[in-house]
């Protein structure tokens, strides 16, 4: 493992742990610096269940926002019956690593059971 990726490891949990504590619940962000932000991105994304959303911007990193739907039907169903209610795990295991500029883009086991919607932002190259 390099230093880069350490570092970006390190990065990623620091904004989760902002997330968690000052966001929304279900809400995860990670910047990811890029090796030479004048080339193009390369993203590898890997998503069971959910929707991709792609934006152009002016920065020089990569921003992926994750946020998971709301099932709460076995939770509706345990408030009928009067049983005690499962409070859900909001953790939505994002990661992303990146080398040479192809930033690969992870959900985790948590995506295979719940539907994340994920919003990349990328440099767009000036016209």
């Amino acid at each position: 493992m390099t230093i880069k990726t350490v570092q970006q490891y390190l990065t990623g949990l620091a904004f989760l742990l902002s997330s968690v504590a000052f966001g929304q619940p279900g809400v995860e962000k990670i910047s990811v610096p890029l090796t030479d932000p004048s080339r193009p991105v390369m993203l590898e994304v890997g998503l069971v269940s959910g929707g991709i959303v792609v934006k152009g911007y002016t920065g020089k990193e990569v921003i992926i926002e994750a946020s998971m739907t709301q099932q709460d039907e076995e939770g509706e169903k345990d408030k009928k019956a009067g049983k005690m209610k499962l409070i859900p795990n909001t953790s939505l295991g994002l990661t992303a690593e990146e080398e040479d500029n192809t930033v690969n883009v992870s959900t985790g086991l948590r995506g295979i059971s719940h539907k994340i919607d994920l919003v990349i932002s990328v440099r767009q190259p000036a016209r």
